[in-house]
């Protein structure tokens, strides 16, 4: 019995091991481990003087092994103004323009709020994580908990954008609408089978505004289901793609059309990934209505492995 118990110690000490290991952070906890322009680092907060025309930014290089990493940080302030913006920047060293992703913020508040992305490493090497602040007037950002953790492949089966209250908006409007006031907002959905929030595109003055997700990362030569919730102020036709496309390779995407009714509804489509070089590990969910609009509600967008081929 002794002997039992004892070889259950070890088995839930290991697995607690492996455990912490695949949560480790791989970030320096250190802020002097950081280099840092126009950025102070008190109280285990880095406190960004943001000024017009100065650069303000933290980064730091380590080394990776081949894989996914998910990266996340708070922030808050309290007099920035709508053009401040946050930017979390990762990208492999060489070539860092190929495997560079970019993750923004312009909501800001006193709450402290989560902004959060993925890096995929194709090979062992080098990265580099910075976040730079911008903004066209004087700005206080305070950023804290930086993290930076392996994600094991069985975390990819499932990849869901969240809509979540203190969690940075995962949609944006596509660049060309970029010059126009955001028409994203979080609004509750109480009849939605499970209810909490939703995202909400509501165009001032209505028309067509493309959304995009943040980048995601998926398996090159696998099969996914994307499905993805909305409703609409009336019956539209709505293009939803998932969207691999990089600078320099033939564009690849999967787009699917539906009849977006104003019920809440699940729509999805199959996909296959090509190899990673057509789209380097990362896709976005693009969702482009085909008429003019006042709402259009999404809610639990999501990528689902079906089953993935190996190579022999």
């Amino acid at each position: 019995m002794r002997q039992s118990l004892k070889f259950g110690f070890v088995f839930l000490l290991l697995a607690a091991g492996t455990l912490s290991a695949a949560e480790k952070n791989l970030l320096p906890e250190d802020g002097r481990a950081y280099g840092r322009s126009n950025v102070a680092f008190r109280d285990g907060c880095f406190v960004y003087d943001v000024k017009p025309g100065k650069w303000t930014s933290l980064a730091v290089k380590l080394p990776l092994k081949k894989g996914v990493y998910t990266c996340s940080l708070e922030y808050r302030s309290e007099g920035a103004g709508g053009n401040t913006q946050l930017n979390l920047v990762l990208q492999v060293d060489k070539p860092a323009e190929k495997f560079r992703r970019d993750y923004e913020t312009k909501e800001f508040s006193g709450t402290w709020r989560t902004l959060s992305g993925y890096l995929v490493m194709p090979a062992d090497g080098t990265a580099k994580v910075s976040v730079y602040a911008q903004s066209p007037s004087p700005a206080e950002i305070q950023v804290r908990k930086l993290r930076l953790t392996a994600l094991p492949e069985n975390d990819l089966a499932v990849l869901k954008l969240k809509t979540e209250e203190n969690l940075a908006l995962q949609w944006r409007m596509q660049w060309k609408f970029r010059n126009q006031p955001s028409c994203l907002s979080l609004v509750p959905c109480e009849d939605h089978i499970e209810g909490g929030l939703a995202l909400n595109s509501a165009p001032q003055k209505g028309g067509c505004v493309t959304l995009e997700s943040i980048p995601l990362p998926v398996l090159e030569n696998t099969d996914y289901e994307c499905s993805i919730w909305m409703k609409a102020d009336a019956e539209k036709p709505v293009s939803v793609s998932v969207d691999g496309w990089v600078s320099g390779e033939k564009h690849w995407y999967k787009l699917q059309k539906f009849r977006v009714t104003d019920e809440w509804r699940e729509y999805s489509f199959p996909f296959r990934t090509p190899e990673l070089s057509r789209y380097r590990g990362m896709v976005r969910i693009k969702v482009n209505p085909l008429a003019d609009y006042t709402s259009l509600q999404i809610k639990d967008a999501m990528l689902k492995m079906k089953e993935r081929t190996h190579k022999k």
